[in-house]
């Protein structure tokens, strides 16, 4: 399920908010009250419930983004690679209706 999409900013009270990719949100099966992880630096990572980070899923989930942007780069379209593959993620077993392998 990688992707790329563009999200406005804005004002709630005196924080700032933005959307979640909808795809994302029933992927994860996310409601409204779900609490989630932000991990920030430079880039803000938002970690869905019961997802275990470890430095090999983070490289693979960096090597996507980046085949994401060189594709937009090239093309100027933003589009998935199509030569990714769809195969079922162990990372992903205790969760229904979930084929994409981030691999």
């Amino acid at each position: 399920m990688p992707a790329k999409i563009t999200r406005k900013v804005l004002r709630s009270g005196d924080s700032k908010v933005t959307a979640l990719p909808p795809d994302w949100v029933r992927m994860f099966r996310i409601n409204s009250g779900d609490s989630l992880e932000v991990l920030y630096n430079t880039i803000v990572i938002i970690k869905p419930p019961n997802l275990q980070l470890n430095p090999d899923f983070l490289k693979e989930e960096f090597a996507l983004i980046m085949q994401i942007e060189e594709e937009n780069e090239k093309t100027g379209v933003v589009a998935v690679n199509q030569t990714l593959k769809k195969k079922r993620d162990p990372r992903m077993q205790n969760r229904r209706n979930i084929d994409w392998a981030i691999l």
